[in-house]
């Protein structure tokens, strides 16, 4: 068992991606807010859609504002570990928020 959990903690994935994205806070954040708001008017895969959208529409805005990614981001490789992280983060945000708000808009909860 401890392997495994020093493969995971030793991953590029989780260096790159998780630990070492400085703006993954944000994405977090808008995810649980627009998720939350959007449940006020949408069902919940309507939600989940209209949010997956958005994560994925302003990772390529970054890149469109950007424009040089490896420059910018070191190389590219960490350029796409770093939009990994923010989308799987915001997703998982966005699943955490609907099932704790689970049937809160049918008056259930």
């Amino acid at each position: 068992m401890q392997d495994i959990i020093d493969i995971l903690i030793n991953s590029k994935f989780v260096k790159l991606a998780l630990c070492g994205n400085v703006w993954i806070w944000f994405h977090i954040l808008a995810a649980a807010l627009g998720t939350r708001l959007f449940l006020l008017k949408f069902s919940q895969k309507v939600t989940m859609l209209i949010v997956s959208a958005i994560v994925l529409l302003w990772e390529v805005f970054e890149v469109v504002v950007v424009g040089e990614l490896a420059q910018t981001y070191g190389s590219l490789e960490r350029y796409f570990y770093d939009t990994a992280g923010d989308v799987l983060a915001a997703m998982v945000v966005s699943v955490i928020v609907l099932s704790v708000l689970w049937g809160e808009k049918d008056g259930q909860c």
